[in-house]
């Protein structure tokens, strides 16, 4: 027991050597993928800035769009082009404008309902694509 201090009934065991607690390799690694998620996220907000008025124009609300683009963050992994993250913004949007979404038993938005051919004028994505992206967006608990 040479590696704690002391306890009383107000204080946890100290390690002698924090440093050691996380290896150099794991550290590199968490780096990267905080830094994967952080352009991902800057590409998507640069995504939905650049379709944000025509999304406006067809009739969907703010919280319609900030609840795909929250669920695509969480929904990807991992490095991703352009192109999917495109066509899993519009599946998305799909989904949170055509479903109900609840918080908790509290708070409850629904979606102003848009069609896929007006998210295929936006995005320049099939309605196949999408309509095949949301039926997989929403199987999974999204």
């Amino acid at each position: 027991m040479d590696n704690i201090e002391p306890m009383n009934d107000h204080s946890a065991p100290r390690i002698k050597n924090p440093q050691k607690a996380l290896p150099k390799k794991c550290g590199l690694i968490y780096s990267k993928s905080v830094k994967e998620q952080e352009n991902r996220t800057e590409e998507l907000n640069k995504l939905v800035q650049a379709k944000i008025n025509q999304l406006y124009g067809v009739g969907l609300s703010l919280a319609t769009v900030n609840l795909a683009r929250a669920e695509i963050v969480r929904f990807t992994k991992g490095k991703i082009t352009t192109k999917r993250l495109t066509t899993l913004l519009a599946a998305a949007i799909y989904v949170k404008a055509n479903t109900t979404t609840t918080m908790g038993s509290c708070w409850k938005h629904k979606g102003e309902g848009v069609t896929e051919r007006q998210l295929e004028e936006i995005f320049d994505i099939s309605r196949k694509t999408i309509r095949n992206w949301a039926g997989k967006l929403s199987r999974t608990s999204f």
